[in-house]
């Protein structure tokens, strides 16, 4: 059967208004692997109670983690963070740029509180899932 232009056009308006509902509904319910880079304050340890505090300084490091989002969080947002062992913690959101070397959304991060504790500190370094980068 032989469609006029009129018939013609509207179904591919009819065909292109489908695909775009299917595409915001799948985009509604995918998610993203995006790498958290964060930074974390330096801090003081004191390796026996006669010897003076050792400041560790964090701050050419990153700690790296890929976790699988909703959404690429905004700037300010606060995002509930593990480590291996089970302890959890809150980081900031700074900002998230892609990076085509990657191919993945970079989301910069802080350690939400104003320091670390030593326990804290170590169980970030010790764990499976956290990479420790130093910056170029």
């Amino acid at each position: 059967m032989v469609q006029s232009p009129v018939q013609d056009a509207a179904a591919q308006e009819n065909e292109r208004l489908r695909f775009s509902t299917i595409a915001a509904t799948m985009a509604d319910h995918m998610t993203q692997i995006v790498e958290i880079s964060l930074r974390i304050p330096s801090l003081r340890i004191r390796r026996d109670r006669n010897d003076p505090p050792q400041t560790i300084s964090n701050s050419d490091v990153r700690f790296s983690k890929q976790l699988e989002l909703e959404a690429i969080p905004k700037p300010g947002e606060v995002l509930p963070m593990t480590d291996s062992s089970g302890r959890s913690f809150d980081c900031e959101v700074i900002r998230g740029d892609w990076h085509h070397e990657k191919n993945m959304f970079v989301v910069a991060c802080r350690y939400a509180q104003r320091s670390i504790s030593p326990a804290d500190y170590q169980a970030l370094i010790n764990s499976a899932d956290w990479k420790m980068k130093p910056l170029l």
